[in-house]
């Protein structure tokens, strides 16, 4: 058995025996009069009995391990703060994440349409206070006719309406997440049929 395993067994043992002890003194009414010690050691410390326990103060967590369980408790708050419903596509680069879907659900030629977007996750401290959406047809040199308006919808969330996409052929949409002075760009291409 590893020393890590050891000494979670050991701890184990002392607070199983702790927490029945401490029940049983409750119901006496004497636990704080006779608890002369705290219910978990300090690593490595010595056992009330006198000895270190069989690994004592060589087991060490390395920097590497610390390391990664840090990171991944900093980064799990990230992921799991973007909760997207049913019918969104993400679209995500490593500085930016956005979830979105298109209203109607099907663009077609020269109709207008609606976005629904949630900011998932951008650089920098502060919640994103603006997204911008614009297309334009790489092709061709031009952008649209009309220029679309977004509301807030919630901590994160923004409708984008006066879509419009007046021409077949591919289309660059570009999400601009605004938070603060700086933006972040997220594209995506679309084709429209004629």
């Amino acid at each position: 058995m590893t020393c890590g395993r050891v000494r979670f067994a050991q701890n184990r043992r002392a607070l199983d025996s702790a927490a029945a002890s401490h029940s049983a003194e409750l119901v006496r009414g004497d636990f704080f009069a006779r608890r002369k010690g705290p219910l978990i050691r300090p690593f490595g410390a010595p056992s009330p009995q006198g000895e270190k326990g069989s690994c004592g103060l060589r087991c060490r967590i390395s920097p590497t391990v610390l390391t990664l369980v840090l990171s991944a408790a900093l980064y799990a708050p990230a992921v799991l703060a973007c909760a997207v419903p049913e019918g969104f596509a993400r679209l995500a680069t490593p500085e930016a994440e956005i979830a979105y879907r298109w209203e109607p659900s099907v663009l077609k030629v020269g109709q207008f349409f609606a976005a629904e977007v949630i900011a998932c996750r951008a650089p920098g401290a502060g919640a994103v206070r603006e997204i911008v959406l614009d297309a334009q047809m790489p092709a061709h040199g031009h952008g649209m006719n009309y220029r679309p308006t977004a509301t807030p919808a919630g901590p994160g969330r923004f409708r984008i309406t006066g879509l419009m996409l007046h021409m077949a052929g591919t289309w660059r949409l570009t999400f601009d997440l605004v938070r603060g002075e700086a933006r972040t760009r997220l594209t995506q291409e679309v084709t429209l049929r004629p």
